[in-house]
């Protein structure tokens, strides 16, 4: 059984490495447990050839790594992504850990003891999709037109989901 789990995650990994995901992300992703270090990991998997091969295969089968799809993806990832690995940026020292997840992430400002994080705007990557997609403009019209209809909709203080 557990030879079973252990290649499901790595078929993940491969998956999410052919999407475009960094390497520590990925594996983590792919629900491998923690053995210290995420990089390390990532590392010992992207050393076996059939890994290799593996992801090879999946960008060319998926064309997942043209860079009109990669950029696609990039931008879902900021519009629809999660933003949870935001909070392992807050440390009592106010420093950066090392490796932190920085996706979301636009500007870092550190000052004495204080960390100001900026996030991409949400909205600003939909809009890009919606742009990228069969509607151009005016399907980004329509997009944020339907995202301000449901904002009026919803009572303040209702958080919608």
């Amino acid at each position: 059984m557990r030879q079973n789990e252990d290649k499901k995650r790595r078929d993940l990994f491969c998956i999410l490495s052919a999407r475009g995901y960094p390497p520590e992300e990925a594996i983590r992703r792919a629900g491998f447990p923690f053995e210290g270090d995420w990089t390390r990991q990532a590392a010992e998997l992207l050393m076996l050839a059939a890994v290799r091969r593996r992801i090879a295969k999946y960008c060319r089968e998926l064309s997942f790594c043209a860079p009109a799809v990669l950029a696609r993806a990039g931008l879902e990832r900021l519009a629809l992504g999660g933003v949870e690995e935001a909070g392992s940026l807050l440390r009592e020292d106010g420093a950066l850990p090392e490796g932190a997840p920085l996706l979301h992430v636009s500007e870092i400002k550190q000052g004495k003891g204080v960390l100001e994080v900026k996030f991409f705007d949400r909205l600003r990557a939909l809009t890009a999709l919606a742009e990228l997609g069969d509607g151009g403009a005016a399907g980004a019209n329509a997009l944020l037109e339907a995202l301000n209809q449901s904002a009026r909709q919803q009572e303040p203080g209702e958080v919608d989901g």
